[in-house]
């Protein structure tokens, strides 16, 4: 400012030289400071706002104590407990399924009216039973029956049959003779009342990856 009052004595105000030799010096003076001003306020910019991780990336908390965006880790789905894992077709349970199935569609009227099908396995030599219970139970859901598994006696004490008829049911019932990974032979019956029950021997061969009831013999009837 100081030069420029001395030459604005030296110089006559009016001349053209000097205007445009002012008006040059202020213009770069509004540079100088304009630019200053500018990078103050880029650096309170920088400094002042919050910062942000790009979106998927993973970050803790920053030197400043500023909260910043974490994403979730991956998960995996498991297999659900709850849903059953399928029974083989060459499971020993399907040999005992079979006469079942058998006896059950054998002399319907023994069936009529029930609400109650009660299974006795006490007699038969399957090591693992819970298949077996298994195909019976989802049958009985199916006809509309509840599954008891007990014998005749354990019918009997706990008030199901009474003066030897089991009124609102039936009771199918196994007692083995042989047992192997490919053959079952058992004596199977189907019981309702002393006046109404079925019987057979039955040999169970599995063929081609598949139970069948080979051979049905002293089929007797009361």
């Amino acid at each position: 400012m100081t030069m420029l009052k001395i030459f604005w004595r030296n110089k006559r105000a009016d001349s053209p030289r000097a205007t445009v030799f002012l008006l040059a010096i202020l213009l770069a003076l509004i540079v100088v400071l304009g630019g200053c001003g500018g990078a103050n306020g880029a650096t309170e910019g920088d400094t002042g706002g919050d910062a942000y991780p790009a979106a998927g990336s993973e970050a803790g908390h920053g030197a400043s104590g500023a909260s910043v965006i974490q994403t979730e880790p991956e998960t995996t789905a498991l297999a659900d407990p709850a849903i059953p894992v399928a029974i083989p077709p060459d499971a020993q349970a399907y040999a005992y399924f079979a006469v079942f199935e058998e006896l059950y569609g054998t002399d319907t009227a023994l069936n009529f009216e029930s609400n109650y099908l009660a299974l006795d396995l006490t007699n038969a030599m399957l090591a693992d039973t819970a298949p077996l219970i298994e195909l019976v139970q989802n049958f009985c859901d199916e006809h509309g029956y509840t599954l008891l598994l007990d014998s005749h006696e354990g019918l009997t004490e706990k008030g199901y049959i009474e003066s030897m008829n089991f009124t609102e049911g039936f009771l199918i019932s196994f007692s083995d003779v042989e047992l192997g990974s490919d053959k079952l032979i058992t004596s199977a019956s189907k019981w309702s009342s002393g006046l109404g029950a079925i019987g057979s021997d039955y040999t169970v061969e599995l063929k081609g990856g598949i139970w069948e009831i080979t051979d049905i013999a002293l089929m007797w009837i009361s």
